[in-house]
């Protein structure tokens, strides 16, 4: 088994991948980014000078209006999907899995071997099968 482990991590090296996601967020209106950038600068502002307490207090009072509107924004866009939904039930489940950050998204797998390109996963599968059979 050892052998297999050594052979399987020179074949697939772990390599850390980082995907961004771009997911069009339909509750973003104009005003939020206004206010988005706005909060950017003021943070910006408030780590690099010195700032009077006035000025500290304004911030931060900023920071809490804007999270309260994301928050609404959030709300109402989450309230717009269940009522137009036909399954309310998978509305709100999907709803609640996007906010915590569980989602069951299956990407195919595509290996190029030589100038073919294989997508059917039984395929792969023995592919694979093959390869580590021929290794040891």
């Amino acid at each position: 088994m050892d052998i297999f482990r050594y052979y399987f991590n020179k074949a697939f090296p772990v390599k850390a991948t980082y995907v961004n996601e771009s997911t069009v967020n339909k509750w973003t209106t104009k005003g939020i980014t206004v206010s988005r950038n706005k909060l950017r600068l003021l943070y910006n502002t408030k780590r690099s000078t010195n700032l009077p307490m006035e000025s500290l207090k304004y911030t931060q009072n900023y920071q809490l209006i804007y999270s309260k509107l994301i928050k609404e924004a959030k709300r109402r866009e989450a309230d717009r999907l269940i009522l137009s939904a036909k399954n309310k039930n998978k509305a709100l489940w999907k709803i609640m899995n996007k906010e915590i950050g569980n989602s069951h998204h299956v990407s195919n797998i595509t290996i190029n071997a030589g100038a073919k390109i294989i997508t059917n996963p039984q395929t792969i599968t023995e592919r694979f099968n093959i390869y580590f059979t021929e290794v040891t």
